[in-house]
């Protein structure tokens, strides 16, 4: 029997290799190539980008809070808050920058006969300003102490001299009052009570 061959189906080149040298095609080949790296390599750059967290960091500025205890903390975190201020230590013989003022704020009368059937809230929304007036340690900025209902208030305060008034005060007892000069040690507690009179009769 004759062998029989096999003959294998050839197809012909397509029309953009019939029509281009081998060097040119060559050189489509190397493009296409360095296109395939190049997208690659820019696919992981930004799976990598993404999980980097790098367009979620947050720059904080560099202002400074001043704590009652005379130290000073910064900004931090996503939300570029103040760092809580250290916590008060009450330990005997403990040695401490400030000191303490505390007392009780008297406004009145409250009407004309007393005592009033609905007397007002008149301390609530009432604040203490102690504005740093030389000597000791130097501050700046003032300090504030809110009022509690009853008209009492405490603060902690870097040694130095204050001057102290109350904020917003338009009673007619106002101007014969503040301001006051209190002097707070460190380490010291001072007790300041204030009467006002409203000119109320």
């Amino acid at each position: 029997m004759e062998e029989q061959q096999l003959q294998k189906k050839t197809y012909p080149p397509p029309m953009w290799a019939r029509n281009t040298s081998p060097l040119t095609r060559r050189l489509l080949f190397i493009v296409a190539g360095v296109l395939l790296v190049a997208g690659l390599a820019f696919a992981g750059y930004s799976i990598w980008k993404g999980g980097s967290g790098e367009d979620d960091i947050v720059f904080c500025t560099q202002d400074a809070m001043l704590c009652p205890d005379g130290s000073y903390v910064g900004r931090t975190g996503p939300n570029c808050e103040f760092a809580p201020c250290p916590e008060r230590k009450e330990q005997e013989g403990l040695f401490k920058t400030s000191g303490t003022v505390y007392g009780k704020v008297s406004i009145g009368p409250l009407c004309p006969v007393e005592p009033c059937k609905n007397p007002p809230d008149v301390y609530s929304a009432q604040t203490l300003v102690f504005a740093p007036s030389g000597g000791g340690r130097p501050v700046d900025e003032p300090f504030y102490a809110p009022l509690s209902p009853d008209g009492s208030y405490s603060i902690d305060l870097p040694e130095s001299n204050y001057s102290v008034s109350l904020l917003g005060c338009s009673y007619l007892g106002c101007g014969a009052v503040f301001p006051k000069e209190v002097f707070v040690q460190a380490n010291k507690t001072v007790e300041l009570n204030i009467d006002i009179d409203t000119g109320i009769r």
